[in-house]
């Protein structure tokens, strides 16, 4: 399939709301967020296997608290809300939640850090160095560096996998 690319010059334009990551079937949302840490919730521990089955190879046994990283959510099979991730310098799949019971959850982001739902595929600085500029699977988002605390804006809500500002305009981006 031939990849169409487009370069579009916009002038930043903040606005827009972070979007949460979906399960398809009869499945619950995903709580997690791929590329980030994921532990399992206290007390019981998860099975991970090799495939996103109940009956599928069991791989390992993840303790409850004990924190894995997550690199595919999203995946309904079987009843079961399953979440890719690797644990103990293995790959495999655990069980996220069946029905409204979750069994793991995201690990809390230290304090002042932001958390953004989505895949980051680029970043750019602006050339004043005010702004910068995530390419990501949801859109572009963009930081106000010059706020006290930055909160990541969407600008778009395509797909984009590179951003690059202008290197004599500081408002002028272009993102593919």
């Amino acid at each position: 399939m031939r990849k169409l690319r487009t370069y579009t010059l916009v002038i930043l334009l903040l606005s827009g709301i972070v979007s949460t990551t979906s399960a398809q079937g009869n499945c619950p949302p995903s709580r997690l967020v791929p590329y980030q840490l994921g532990q399992v919730t206290s007390g019981t521990s998860n099975r991970m296997r090799d495939e996103p089955s109940p009956s599928a190879r069991l791989e390992d046994t993840i303790p409850g608290d004990d924190v894995f990283f997550v690199y595919q959510t999203g995946t309904c099979a079987q009843g079961y809300l399953w979440v890719g991730i690797v644990y103990n310098d293995k790959v495999g799949w655990t069980a996220e939640a069946k029905g409204s019971d979750y069994f793991v959850e995201p690990v809390p982001p230290p304090a002042g850090a932001m958390v953004i739902r989505a895949e980051i595929r680029d970043i750019a600085w602006s050339s004043d160095g005010h702004t910068i500029a995530l390419a990501t699977n949801q859109g572009v988002y963009l930081l106000n560096m010059t706020l006290g605390t930055p909160i990541p804006k969407l600008l778009t809500k395509e797909n984009i996998d590179e951003v690059a500002f202008s290197p004599t305009a500081p408002n002028i981006l272009a993102a593919s």
